[in-house]
């Protein structure tokens, strides 16, 4: 696996990757043939894998995906997934890539919410109109790489972005985030409340209260605006901000009483709600990836 980091302007970097694994010799069972490329692993970057010559794998929670040579497979943010080669002599080209988020820490917690409901991972197959779409800025990407021709890094964002429009056409990821600025200004101080304040106990009682709306109005608006109810929302905040403690040496314990969650059951129940992992086994995941 050969790999190469493309930084751009404004903090923007791609991964890019290449594999070539090495033909196995005639008398090698199937079952070795089917070699593990990378484990179970997530990233916060959009990742898009293409086969160039043999047959892949790839395993996420909600299910496998077999691609043959030429296909192309999407596997969006903070999917958990692995990859396998199915036959000797592969090939495959990677590319990761995160833009910078648009607006505040608000409109990056509901951004990512509102992905929750976007598709995990999608197959683009060879011929379709669909992957020829994909496939142009796939290739444009990687040959201004390759050239850097004047204005290659501008052609490579631009790219990124095209590529990110094509899946929202198909309606492979949304972009809610847009239609939705004005009426989040409606309620911008209560969900800075929650960023600000997401290890205190919160209701939607006391946050209703707190900024003059009556209970049930105040929960049909924010439901209306962020797409789910206020505890919900809460308790995302609360993942999202439990996600970097676990990071550090800080205890399971003393980071689910941090977050404002009543017990650490509760924590661990949460949390694998919207990660798909334990915080236990999230931390062990982080921690493997630092010694990589």
């Amino acid at each position: 696996m050969r790999e190469e980091i493309v930084n751009l302007d404004n903090n923007i970097s791609i991964h890019i990757s290449r594999s070539d694994v090495p033909p196995l010799d005639e008398g090698v069972t199937v079952e070795c043939r089917r070699r593990m490329l990378s484990d179970m692993h997530l990233h916060n970057e959009y990742e898009f894998l293409r086969v160039d010559r043999g047959i892949f794998r790839c395993v996420t929670l909600d299910g496998e995906f077999v691609l043959h040579e030429g296909d192309i497979i999407f596997i969006n943010k903070y999917v958990p997934h692995s990859t396998f080669e199915e036959t000797s002599d592969t090939h495959s080209t990677l590319i990761q890539f995160r833009l910078p988020s648009d607006g505040d820490s608000i409109t990056r917690y509901i951004s990512r919410f509102t992905s929750i409901s976007d598709t995990p991972a999608c197959v683009f197959k060879k011929g379709t109109p669909e992957f020829e779409e994909i496939r142009h800025s796939f290739d444009t990407i990687l040959d201004e790489y390759a050239e850097k021709k004047p204005y290659w890094s501008d052609y490579i964002y631009n790219h990124m972005r095209l590529l990110l429009a094509s899946l929202r056409r198909q309606g492979v990821i949304s972009d809610e985030i847009q239609k939705k600025r004005e009426d989040i200004n409606k309620i911008r101080p209560v969900l800075e409340y929650i960023n600000n304040n997401c290890g205190e106990r919160l209701s939607t009682a006391d946050l209703s209260s707190m900024f003059n709306f009556n209970e049930q109005y105040f929960c049909r608006l924010f439901k209306s605006i962020v797409g789910t109810s206020p505890m919900n929302y809460i308790n995302f905040v609360r993942v999202s901000k439990a996600e970097k403690l676990l990071k550090t040496e800080t205890s399971l314990l003393k980071v689910a009483n941090d977050m404002g969650f009543s017990s650490l059951s509760y924590f661990n129940r949460v949390f694998k709600k919207y990660k798909h992992y334990s915080p236990g086994e999230y931390k062990k995941i982080i921690r493997t990836r630092e010694f990589e």
